[in-house]
Order: C-alpha cells, then sequence, then structure tokens
C-alpha cells in the first residue's frame, strides 16, 4: 500500500465554515414552509431542506482554503 499515492486533498476536509455555509444554503425552503397554510406542502418543503443537506457529501473531500494565502470562500 505503501507505493500507492494518494492526492493529498483526500486527508484534508471541509473547513467549517464551508460546512456550515452549505446547510444554510437551503433557508428559503423554511421560510415558504413557514409562509405556506397547507400542512402536505409545509412537510415537503422540509423534508427538502433536509434532503438538501447531502447535497455537499462528493464535497467531502476537497481542500478548504486558506486565508493566510489569501484565498476567500464565498457562497
Amino acid at each position: 500500500m505503501h507505493q500507492v499515492e494518494v492526492p493529498v486533498n483526500f486527508n484534508e476536509p471541509l473547513s467549517v465554515l464551508q460546512r456550515i455555509a452549505a446547510m444554510f444554503e437551503y433557508t428559503d425552503l423554511l421560510v415558504q414552509a413557514y409562509l405556506t397554510d397547507d400542512a402536505s406542502k409545509r412537510i415537503s418543503l422540509i423534508a427538502c431542506f433536509v434532503i438538501s443537506q447531502f447535497c455537499y457529501l462528493d464535497l467531502a473531500f476537497n481542500k478548504p482554503f486558506n486565508p493566510l494565502l489569501g484565498e476567500t470562500y464565498t457562497l
């Protein structure tokens, strides 16, 4: 196993800032759920918000930004 080269970004997880920002990207679904009167539509909007948390699982192995090098993160 010592001869197999693994990319460096596999060892560096997302930063805490990136994880928290990704959690709140689809908060408009919660606002829509709050404003609707239909209970079934409200439940479906909340379910969509919960499911949207899984869309960043493929980014779990990306290199986080380094603010010391002048890199920034925008959402």
